[in-house]
C-alpha cells in the first residue's frame, strides 16, 4: 500500500531517528523523551568536516538542513557550503524546541537535535579506510548501543506498511478497520513487545512512526483505486469496469479520536502538521476558513461540525489547529493576516511564541514579491478517450497528451513537475525551487505543473496561488495516459521531465535533486 501522502521512506527512517543515534552518552535513564513545546527562538549548528580530500570540499560541497516548522505548517530548508577549512554553520529559526533537524549532503545523511538558544556541534570524520564517523555534541543525547536495533525495527515497520495488502472491494469502514488493526499489530509486535528495546527507545519509535503510519487513513479513495490497478487480473478488464469509490462521509473520520493529537511529542515529526492540514482541507468535515472570525467563535463552529465524530478540547491540539488555520490562509492563498486577524491571534494565544511566529510570517507575506505573481491555469489539450485508453494497452507509448502540452512552449526549456496537493515531498520541492524560479525569471524557461483529480480542486486552486507558473488539472484518464506511457511513464510523484527548446525530452527523474543540480541541467539547454 503506497499512498501519495506518505513521507518518503528514506526521509522517515533517517531524519526522525538518526538524531538519536550518533551520541556516545545521554542525559539520564528517563524513559520519556523531552517534551517539546512551541517556542520561537534560534539554534546554532557548528559543523566540521575532517579527513576528506580537499578537491571534494573545493567542489562547492553543499550541506542542507531540513527543519519542520509546525506553526506555519512547512518544512524549511537551509544550506551552507563547506569552507576550505572544512567548517560549515547554521543559525536557524525554530518554532518548537527541542526539534530534530535533518542534514543531507554527499558525505553525511542524518539528524541532529536542535534546541532553542543552544549550539549543537557535528564532526564528520573520514578515516584512512574511508569509513565515516559522526560525533555529535548536544545537550540531548541517546544511547548509541541501540542504534542498529532501532534501525532494523524502523525498516521493518516501513516494509510491512508498504506491503500491507488492500482489497479494492473494501468499503470505508472495512478499510479503516483493516488499516488500524494492521498498524496496531505492527507496533505491538515490532515495538511494544520488543525485549531488545529499552522503554526510552520504544517511546522514540512509537512517537516517530504512529502518525506516519496512520496518515494512510486519509487516502481511502486513492489506495482503493491503486489496489485495483496493481492487480494484474484487473488490467485485463476495460477501464469502465471500475468505478472510483466516493470519498468517505463525515462519520468515517472518527478514527481521528484515536490519533492522540493532544500529544506535543508529535512535534518531533513533520507528520503532525501534515495531519492538521489534512483535517482542515477535508471536504467531508467542512471546516470553514478562519478569516476574521474570533478564534473562540471559529472553534465553536468547528466543534459543532465534528460533533460526535471526534473531539477538540481546549489544549495543545486546538491551539495547533487554530495556528494551522491561519497558516493555511498564508500558505495556500498567499494572503497575509488582516488587522482583525492579528488582534484575534493576540487575544487568543496564551503562549506568546504562537503570536510572534504567526505575525512574523504575515510580515514576510506582505513584503514578498516573487514568481508566484505569475500564475496561469491552462485548458488541457484535447485527446480522444480512445487514444488515452490505448496507452494502458501499450498501443500508444509516446504520450500524445504530454507532447501537446509541451508544444505550447516552443523555444523555451520546459520543466514538467508532476505533483498532488497531498504529496509532502512534492510541496517541499516546490518550496525549495522558489529561489531557482526567481533566478530563471528573465530566461527562456517555463515551469509547468501537472496534477489530477486526486488533488481536490478547491484545495488545488488555493495552493497554486502561492506556487505560480503554468498549471494543468487533468482527469484520471489523462493522468494515466502519461504515467502509463513507455516514454514518459512514472509510478509516483514528485516526478520531473525536462525538455529542450525544440521539445525534445532530455532528462527525467524522481525526487527533487536540489536547486544547484536543477539549475545546471536547465542552463545547459539554454
Amino acid at each position: 500500500m503506497k499512498d501519495i501522502i506518505n513521507c518518503s521512506k528514506k526521509i522517515i527512517v533517517l531524519s526522525v531517528l538518526l538524531a538519536f543515534f550518533y551520541s556516545c552518552s545521554y542525559i539520564s535513564n528517563n524513559d520519556n523523551l523531552p517534551i517539546p513545546k512551541i517556542q520561537a527562538g534560534k539554534a546554532k549548528v557548528v559543523g566540521k568536516v575532517t579527513g576528506f580530500n580537499k578537491e571534494d570540499i573545493e567542489k562547492s560541497l553543499i550541506i542542507s538542513l531540513f527543519l519542520p516548522h509546525p506553526v506555519t505548517a512547512e518544512m524549511v530548508i537551509f544550506q551552507d557550503t563547506v569552507k576550505e577549512d572544512g567548517s560549515f554553520f547554521f543559525d536557524v529559526p525554530l518554532e518548537s524546541s527541542p526539534v530534530i533537524g535533518f542534514i543531507q549532503s554527499k558525505i553525511y545523511i542524518g539528524g541532529v537535535y536542535l534546541i532553542a538558544d543552544e549550539e549543537s556541534k557535528i564532526e564528520i570524520i573520514k578515516n584512512e579506510s574511508d569509513d565515516v564517523k559522526i560525533n555529535i555534541i548536544s545537550s540531548i543525547r541517546f544511547p548509541s548501543e541501540e542504534m542498529l536495533i532501532i534501525r532494523e525495527v524502523s525498516n521493518e515497520l516501513i516494509d510491512r506498511y508498504y506491503n500491507l495488502s488492500i482489497d479494492y472491494k473494501m468499503d470505508h469502514e472495512e478499510y479503516s478497520s483493516h488499516v488500524m488493526k494492521n498498524i496496531g499489530e505492527m507496533l505491538e509486535t515490532l515495538v511494544y513487545n520488543n525485549s531488545e528495546l529499552s522503554d526510552q527507545a520504544k517511546n522514540i519509535v512509537s512517537v516517530s512512526y504512529e502518525l506516519f503510519l496512520k496518515r494512510s487513513l486519509f487516502a481511502y479513495s486513492f489506495n482503493i483505486e491503486k489496489s485495483f490497478y496493481e492487480n494484474p487480473e484487473n488490467l485485463m478488464h476495460k477501464t469502465e469496469d471500475f468505478t472510483l469509490p466516493q470519498e468517505p462521509g463525515k462519520s468515517y473520520y472518527s478514527f481521528i479520536n484515536k490519533l492522540n493529537l493532544n500529544n506535543p511529542k508529535y512535534l518531533y515529526t513533520d507528520c503532525y502538521f501534515d495531519i492538521l492540514q489534512l483535517i482542515l482541507n477535508n471536504d467531508s468535515l467542512q471546516i470553514p476558513a478562519i478569516k476574521d472570525i474570533p478564534v473562540n467563535d471559529w472553534l465553536k463552529t468547528v466543534k459543532k461540525n465534528v460533533d460526535g465524530i471526534f473531539s477538540i478540547e481546549a489544549g495543545f491540539f486546538s491551539d495547533m489547529l487554530v495556528a494551522n488555520a491561519y497558516s493555511q490562509q498564508m500558505n495556500d492563498e498567499n494572503k497575509p493576516l488582516s488587522i482583525i486577524q492579528k488582534n484575534n491571534i493576540k487575544k487568543y494565544f496564551k503562549n506568546k511564541s504562537f503570536v510572534d511566529i504567526l505575525l512574523k510570517r504575515s510580515d514576510e507575506k506582505e513584503k514578498k514579491d516573487d514568481v508566484s505573481s505569475y500564475l496561469k491555469i491552462n485548458e488541457v489539450p484535447f485527446v480522444s478517450k480512445e487514444e488515452l485508453i490505448a496507452v494502458q494497452n501499450n498501443k500508444q507509448p509516446q504520450g500524445k497528451l504530454l507532447e501537446a502540452i509541451v508544444s505550447n512552449y516552443k523555444g523555451k526549456v520546459v520543466i514538467i513537475d508532476f505533483w498532488t496537493t497531498s504529496c509532502i515531498p512534492c510541496l517541499k520541492a516546490i518550496k525549495t525551487s522558489e529561489e531557482l524560479k526567481q533566478e530563471m525569471l528573465d530566461k527562456n524557461v517555463v515551469f509547468v505543473y501537472l496534477t489530477y483529480t486526486f488533488s481536490p480542486k478547491i484545495l488545488w486552486e488555493k495552493k497554486i496561488v502561492d506556487i505560480g507558473g503554468e498549471h494543468f488539472y487533468l482527469n484520471s484518464e489523462e493522468w494515466k495516459s502519461i504515467s502509463y506511457s513507455a516514454k514518459y511513464g512514472f509510478n509516483g510523484v514528485p516526478y520531473y521531465l525536462i525538455f529542450d527548446k525544440k521539445g525534445m525530452l532530455i532528462h527525467k527523474f524522481t525526487s527533487y535533486p536540489g536547486n544547484e543540480k536543477m539549475q545546471k541541467m536547465i542552463e545547459e539547454l539554454l
